[in-house]
């Protein structure tokens, strides 16, 4: 029969045992924490090397702006007419692009010379713990450009989508610019047979639009009026067409924007006094009282709408709660930075642009501009088919409805 062995260890050999099995386990224990604090190390660093980028670009470009290497009239060249007016805008595309290797030279020096005690992060922020936030030791985080780099300029709209959602912008709205000058030009306030007078400067302006967009114009059929909402909110444009309504999407809780951001200036098509022009303004809404309701409804609703327009309750929810620009005495100021501004340039005698809409022919008349329009934006059709959906569009819903 065997016996079993037993191996005894010296009080010193099982110290250095312990000490082995405790270095172990503290590894290991390392380790895990190592794993499980990944992904938020790596989220911390990317979310502080990113800002610090940001910073540094915005600053560049300020630096480029402030020290005059910013010149447009180096970048951008104005083609007039013999009248006078802004025919035709051209860039200086060689200017652009030595602005961009400046610009991108100044970026990644910058970016090399960060020091790592700018990026690194404190472990006590690692723990989830707002007492230790920002404190103890701190992990290095080094920024390094990796592959090649490149500038580019930002363009100058957003997207002028023609998806449903947003081609009411141009088919209607900016279609509406053309019908007011002919308007204005020949003393009338309504037509059967538009001219079209102005549709050159119409192409002008959708023109400046899809040629400097976020997108090819082959792409508009499918963007939409979020889509142009949501470019102008991330900054990757500058201008955005459109009107009062859109400022509580622009403003307020969660939105990147402030009054001082923003302002709204009118659209000008080279055509009029534009060194006095207003807004584009006016309305397609209207209160209106069934008068086949009973006598006690009617009057209940008419002393409701006069509540709403004489009260300070009722004014207070009409311009705070609602975002109407009611014109009545009694109404009370809009918190709306765009209404103020068409209040400013109007008490400053500049004459707004008065909406035609209700003198346009018909729904579908505007549908089918928009076809023409998103027609050519996509290369699939020319300007003379606008001309003929703006036109002989007109001529002929106008002649059906007076049939």
């Amino acid at each position: 029969m065997r016996r079993i062995r037993y191996l005894r260890l010296t009080g010193r050999q099982r110290r250095w045992v312990w000490l082995w099995l405790t270095v172990l386990l503290v590894t290991g224990l390392c380790c895990a924490a190592v794993l499980h604090m990944r992904p938020i190390i790596v989220s911390l660093a990317t979310a502080r090397v990113s800002n610090a980028v940001n910073r540094i670009v915005v600053d560049a470009v300020r630096d480029a702006i402030d020290s005059g290497q910013v010149n447009y009239d180096v970048l951008i060249h104005l083609e007039k007419d013999e009248t006078g007016r802004v025919a035709a805008l051209e860039s200086n595309m060689a200017a652009f692009n030595h602005l961009q290797a400046e610009i991108l030279d100044t970026v990644l020096t910058r970016i090399s010379q960060v020091p790592t005690g700018d990026l690194s992060i404190p472990i006590g922020s690692l723990t989830g713990s707002t007492l230790l936030a920002g404190r103890g030791p701190r992990i290095t985080v080094r920024m390094e450009s990796v592959g090649s780099s490149e500038a580019n300029f930002r363009n100058a709209f957003t997207s002028a989508g023609m998806d449903g959602s947003s081609d009411w912008r141009f088919k209607t709205h900016l279609a509406n610019l053309p019908i007011y000058f002919e308007y204005q030009a020949d003393g009338i306030g309504s037509t059967d047979a538009i001219k079209g007078t102005y549709l050159d400067n119409y192409k002008n302006m959708f023109d400046l639009y899809i040629n400097n967009s976020t997108c090819a114009p082959t792409e508009l059929a499918g963007k939409t009026g979020d889509d142009s909402r949501n470019e102008f909110l991330d900054n990757e444009a500058v201008f955005y067409q459109n009107g009062s309504w859109e400022y509580t999407n622009l403003v307020g809780d969660g939105k990147p924007f402030t009054d001082d951001d923003l302002t709204m200036i009118p659209v000008y098509i080279g055509v009029g006094d534009e060194a006095n022009q207003g807004l584009c303004t006016g309305t397609e809404n209207y209160w209106c009282v069934n008068k086949e309701a009973d006598q006690a409804d009617i009057d209940a609703t008419l002393d409701f709408m006069y509540w709403c327009v004489s009260s300070d309750e009722g004014t207070k929810a009409m311009a705070n709660d609602m975002g109407f620009v009611i014109p009545f005495k009694n109404a009370q100021e809009s918190p709306n930075l765009f209404v103020k501004v068409d209040n400013a340039l109007t008490a400053e005698g500049k004459t707004p642009v008065a909406w035609c809409f209700s003198t346009m022919p018909s729904e579908n008349w505007k549908n089918g501009v928009g076809s023409a329009l998103t027609a050519y934006a996509a290369g699939t059709g020319d300007w003379n088919a606008v001309v003929t959906a703006f036109v002989d569009g007109w001529k002929t819903e106008a002649a059906l409805n007076a049939g």
